[in-house]
């Protein structure tokens, strides 16, 4: 048997949960997979799996020995790739996964750069507003915007947007303009559903901030839905500024109450924990540090610590 198969195979199974999704992810047969996954048993005399008709879980002994092998196989793999002339070139196909929003907004605009810095490397660019299993799904990485808990992943924030408070001149001449968070009750309140307020707000005005977004006559999951709603004159809602910016500088929305939003939008690039991160996925993190970043931060481990899925 090939150790380091077996080893994949193994880390296969542990990571998707059953032998076909991880037959799915090495691109080999599940029979295949379960000859791999009984060698490295019989040649470790370890029972790594419970195996049952309904599910795959792992023995206490397994998972000792899944944490072991993902520390031998990304030794092995960087070892490789340091004295392989393959290591030294970006190519093969990147698989990464973002929102709608920021994906078409934001992302799209700079991907012909990074292609033409890097031509070998294939990029696969999949938009949408789901949470994706990043394993389960093979990609190799996700940009995320906003916060949410996440386990077991590594995190390198990018950059950050600023969130404004917006509305057109039109609507504010006809309503006021608010000096305060108490005066936003007279006017119509536009949100975002998946926005949690107490990541931008001032704590001291927190109670007011949620009793309006109680009493939102209007809600949507879409940062674009509610950039055409306030340009329409709808009303007054939160935006990131990146999707606003023009409008701002044109005159044809307004910023209000500028110093009552505190806190930046975070943008972060993650990936699985235990993955060995290639060449390919280094350089599209650096490129995207480089296009948005002014200070960007190292990588580290973010367990249950807040990280994002906003847009």
């Amino acid at each position: 048997m090939d150790t380091i198969e077996g080893f994949r195979a193994v880390i296969a199974v542990a990571e998707t949960g059953s032998f076909t999704a991880a037959a799915l992810r090495l691109g080999i047969s599940k029979s295949v997979v379960s000859k791999y996954v009984n060698a490295v048993e019989n040649q470790h005399a370890t029972k790594i799996f419970n195996r049952s008709t309904r599910k795959v879980s792992m023995t206490r002994a397994g998972r000792h020995f899944y944490h072991g092998i993902v520390h031998v196989l990304n030794e092995y793999t960087s070892l490789v790739d340091q004295v392989s002339e393959e290591s030294t070139k970006c190519s093969g196909l990147l698989r990464i996964t973002t929102s709608v929003t920021f994906g078409e907004q934001v992302l799209a605009p700079k991907l012909p750069q990074f292609m033409s810095l890097y031509p070998d490397i294939q990029l696969d660019l999949e938009l949408n507003n789901r949470k994706v299993d990043l394993v389960e799904e093979s990609f190799d990485l996700a940009i995320r915007v906003g916060s949410t808990e996440v386990q077991d992943f590594v995190a390198t924030q990018i950059c950050q947007f600023p969130m404004v408070l917006c509305a057109t001149p039109e609507y504010i001449k006809q309503h006021g303009q608010p000096e305060c968070v108490r005066d936003l009750n007279a006017h119509v309140w536009l949100i975002d559903k998946k926005m949690p307020i107490n990541d931008w707000v001032d704590d001291k005005d927190i109670d007011q901030w949620d009793a309006l977004f109680t009493s939102a006559p209007i809600s949507v999951n879409s940062p674009n839905i509610l950039k055409t709603l306030v340009k329409s004159g709808a009303g007054v809602a939160l935006i990131p500024k990146f999707l606003v910016e023009q409008e701002l500088a044109e005159g044809v929305l307004i910023q209000l109450m500028k110093d009552a939003i505190k806190q930046p939008l975070s943008v972060h690039v993650i990936y699985p924990e235990n993955k060995y991160i290639p060449e390919k996925s280094r350089v599209f993190i650096n490129f995207l540090k480089q296009q948005y970043g002014d200070n960007p931060v190292e990588p580290q481990t973010q367990g249950n610590r807040l990280l994002n899925a906003l847009i």
